[in-house]
């Protein structure tokens, strides 16, 4: 019986050590609060696309961009805009193929972004938009991912 409660006690030494090592030397969960990006423009942009709509994803928060974006010197042009009267800050991302391909910084209410900088895309090329959602202490607010083709 001795023996049992003797491993029993070392077995629960090393649980609480290899829990307090986890939580003190894992530095990679920290949250990096997103930057704003310094390419905004203020209210809603004059778009010719046909694709540019809008997006309700909430009532926290309502985006515009272009559905059928277009590539040009490595811009693809979204015009995601975060409309007057969100409650929220908005960023894209940009993925192909589960990679990472561009990023945008935060986008405050009634401004908009003209294009996002992008890397190894080409036209026709199949990519995934993810708008997250951030609200002002920067927790996350949602998301919305969308499948488009660039034109």
């Amino acid at each position: 019986m001795n023996k049992k409660i003797l491993v029993s006690f070392v077995l629960l030494i090393m649980s609480i050590i290899a829990l307090v090592s986890a939580v003190i030397f894992n530095k990679n969960d920290k949250f990096i609060r997103p930057e704003f990006d310094k390419n905004t423009l203020d209210g809603v942009p004059n778009v010719s696309n046909n694709s540019y709509s809008e997006i309700n994803y909430s009532e926290s928060y309502n985006v515009k961009l272009c559905g059928e974006p277009e590539l040009k010197d490595n811009k693809l042009y979204l015009y995601l805009t975060s409309l007057d009267g969100n409650n929220i800050m908005i960023k894209a991302r940009i993925y192909k193929d589960d990679k990472i391909v561009g990023e945008s910084g935060l986008i405050n209410p009634n401004s908009y972004l003209e294009y996002i900088n992008v890397e190894n895309l080409k036209s026709g090329d199949k990519i995934k938009i993810k708008i997250m959602g951030y609200d002002k202490d920067y927790h996350s607010a949602g998301a919305i991912n969308m499948n488009v083709t660039i034109k």
